[in-house]
């Protein structure tokens, strides 16, 4: 992780004021790549810097140092770092070196009344540097290769990767819950000792991936065995403490490596700080999906590598009706004249074979209702105006896809039809029907008469067979 503090006051005052009075080139400077883990004797600890602006800057004068309280390395007079360039000092040069355990390296003003830069790390690899990707960015990672003194190489993406999470199960339960890990490698991975140092604690038992393989991490083993046929005690470990939150947060697989031969630190391995909303998927936010990575070969930390998965073809179809007077609404004077369909949240369903009728067996008053005609007939409003034809429906080539991004609301957000003839009024008793079937989201659907004389509504069946744990992705590219 990384915690950077660009315009930091060290001697006191808020930082808008002191860039009012003493603004400095050297802000363009960062702290841009380091080593601090080096068990071979011939690679030794190092801090580069980069200058990301178009203009030559002094750095006569400035300090480095992992402690604030004191000046370790000074730049001499006439040091200078040239536009877009690069200085790196190693620990030879700066006269300290670096905790393979983790620390803080502070980049300072020579009068002291600011930290310009400070970028605290956790434990670290032997031999592999952490440093901004791309140059002069804001994020951290592991980087492919160590280039002190010159463009920071692509980042390090290992072969065992968190590759899926259901963090916010639509049942409600998180025992649901589970984190899958790939091996992309070509070798097997024996995971002995390793953790995760955050979201959630587990440590791992010697378990092996085989190239190409899965392993789930199981908030509640047993209960994802009733529900997945294809996880056993071969595939699947558990039980982890604590709990994905439901709001995004970081979570971080560790490997144990040795220090100095006698200690142990966890180094991280792979990590995301997943989310809701934005780029990140709708679904897996309590929708039915679980995020899963698209590619492990890319970015984990983007959330444009990460995508809902595809739970639309698990579901069934459902039939919902109900027969009642009508003898309550809002205009006794009037034919009821429209029906509206909809969910009663966000989320999408297909409906098909959509019937409004006088009694039990009178005719059907809905025009067009298997969509065969495509939606003629049919007006899509509000919050429903995504909805669309569906090339499959129950026992049909058709059917309609509702998209819903709030709730059906009378007259307002729904999609609606025209009943013909205009023949249901005051007393009489009607039948609604129509078949559901569940896609993402909120798994209750409703079809109703306008003036709020008669719904129907009921559940929609969510499988509970969410997600891809053990399996290849629906989303992967």
């Amino acid at each position: 992780m990384l915690f950077r503090s660009d315009i930091s006051d060290v001697a006191g005052g808020s930082p808008g004021q002191m860039e009012a009075f003493r603004p400095n080139p050297l802000r363009n400077v960062v702290i841009n790549e380091l080593l601090a883990h080096t068990e071979n004797s011939n690679v030794l600890d190092f801090v580069e810097l980069y200058n990301h602006s178009n203009q030559t800057n002094d750095l006569s004068g400035g300090i480095l140092t992992d402690d604030p309280a004191t000046n370790k390395f000074i730049f001499p007079p006439g040091s200078v770092i040239p536009p877009s360039g690069f200085v790196a000092l190693n620990q030879s040069q700066l006269g300290f070196g670096l905790s393979a355990s983790g620390e803080t390296v502070y980049f300072i003003l020579p009068d002291r009344s600011r930290i310009l830069d400070a970028v605290q790390f956790e434990a670290q690899a032997d031999g592999v540097s952490f440093g901004r990707w791309p140059d002069g960015a804001n994020a951290f990672y592991p980087l492919a290769a160590r280039t002190p003194g010159a463009k920071n190489s692509p980042i390090l993406i290992r072969d065992i990767v968190i590759n899926e999470l259901m963090y916010d199960p639509i049942s409600g339960n998180d025992n649901d819950q589970y984190v899958e890990l790939y091996n992309q490698g070509t070798n097997a991975v024996n995971l002995a000792n390793w953790r995760f140092t955050s979201g959630i604690t587990f440590t791992f038992p010697a378990v092996t991936i085989a190239p190409n393989g899965y392993l789930v991490v199981a908030r509640n083993a047993t209960n994802l065995f009733a529900k997945y046929p294809n996880l056993n005690a071969a595939n699947t470990v558990g039980n982890y403490g604590g709990k994905l939150s439901h709001n995004g947060e970081r979570v971080a697989l560790a490997m144990p490596q040795s220090l100095n031969g006698t200690n142990t630190i966890y180094v991280v391995d792979d990590e995301v700080t997943y989310g809701t909303g934005g780029r990140w998927g709708q679904w897996s936010s309590a929708g039915g999906s679980s995020l899963e990575l698209i590619d492990p070969r890319a970015n984990h930390r983007l959330a444009a590598n990460w995508a809902d998965s595809d739970e639309t073809q698990k579901s069934s179809w459902t039939n919902i009706e109900t027969t009642a007077v009508l003898d309550n609404g809002a205009d006794y004077t009037s034919w009821i004249g429209y029906a509206q369909i909809g969910l009663l949240d966000a989320g999408e369903c297909l409906v098909d074979n959509i019937e409004v009728r006088a009694g039990t067996a009178g005719p059907n008053l809905v025009s067009n209702p298997d969509f065969e005609g495509g939606l003629a007939n049919w007006s899509l409003q509000g919050c429903f105006t995504r909805s669309s034809l569906e090339n499959t429906g129950y026992g049909s080539s058709h059917s309609l896809h509702i998209r819903c991004s709030d709730r059906i609301w009378t007259g307002d957000n729904s999609c609606q039809v025209a009943l013909y003839p205009n023949s249901l009024g005051w007393g009489q008793t009607a039948t609604l029907r129509f078949k559901a079937r569940w896609l993402h989201g909120w798994p209750e659907a409703l079809l109703r008469l306008n003036g709020n004389w008669l719904e129907a509504t009921g559940p929609l069946p969510v499988p509970s067979n969410l997600g891809t744990p053990g399996l290849p992705h629906s989303s992967r590219v």
